[in-house]
C-alpha cells in the first residue's frame, strides 16, 4: 500500500505531519495540492494570524511596557509584530515571499532575515510565530488532503 506523508515544519519544528494511505498510489504529482495549501496559508491564515496577533498560535505574548511606549510613539497603530509591514506582506505573497513548489515538496515562507528571532524567540524576547496552524486550519487541511486524494483516485479509476 502507498503511503503520502505532509508535515509542516516552521523553522525546521513539526507543527503538523500527517500519513495518508487511502489513495495515495494514484498520485504522481502533489503541486496542485501544495499550491492550494499555498493559497490557504498565504490567504486564510497568514492575514488571520496577523489580525488576530497570533490567533492561530494561542495569541502571541504582549510588547514590554516600553517597547510598546516607543512603538506607540514611532509607528502608532501598528500591531504586534507590525512595524514596517515587511513580514506581513511576505507571508502574504508579496516581496520577500518564497514559494517552492515541485512535484513532492512545497516550500512556502518568508526572507525576512528577522522572521526567525520571532519564531523562535530569543534570549531577550518571547517567541511570538509568524507561522503556525490553528487544530481548525490542520483540520481544514486534513480535509483538503483527503479530497484531493479522493479526486485523484476517481480520476484514474474513471466513473463509477
Amino acid at each position: 500500500m502507498s503511503h503520502l506523508s505532509i508535515s509542516f515544519e516552521p523553522g525546521g519544528i513539526a507543527k503538523f505531519s500527517r500519513t495518508f494511505t487511502r489513495f495515495a498510489e494514484y498520485v504522481d504529482d502533489l503541486s496542485q495540492l501544495f499550491r492550494e495549501l499555498g493559497r490557504d496559508f498565504r490567504n486564510r491564515i497568514e492575514p488571520q494570524q496577523f489580525s488576530t496577533e497570533g490567533g492561530e498560535s494561542g495569541g502571541w505574548a504582549s510588547l514590554s511596557p516600553e517597547y510598546e511606549a516607543w512603538k506607540s510613539r514611532h509607528y502608532s497603530g501598528s500591531t504586534i509584530l507590525v512595524r514596517t509591514g515587511a513580514l506581513r506582506s511576505s507571508l502574504a505573497g508579496k516581496a520577500g515571499s518564497i514559494t517552492r513548489i515541485n512535484k513532492w515538496s512545497a516550500e512556502l515562507g518568508t526572507s525576512v532575515p528577522y522572521a526567525g528571532y520571532h519564531q523562535s524567540g530569543t534570549s531577550k524576547m518571547p517567541k511570538r510565530p509568524p507561522i503556525d496552524l490553528s487544530q481548525a486550519s490542520r483540520h481544514q487541511w486534513v480535509q483538503i488532503v483527503h479530497k484531493f486524494l479522493s479526486e485523484a483516485r476517481d480520476s484514474a479509476l474513471g466513473p463509477g
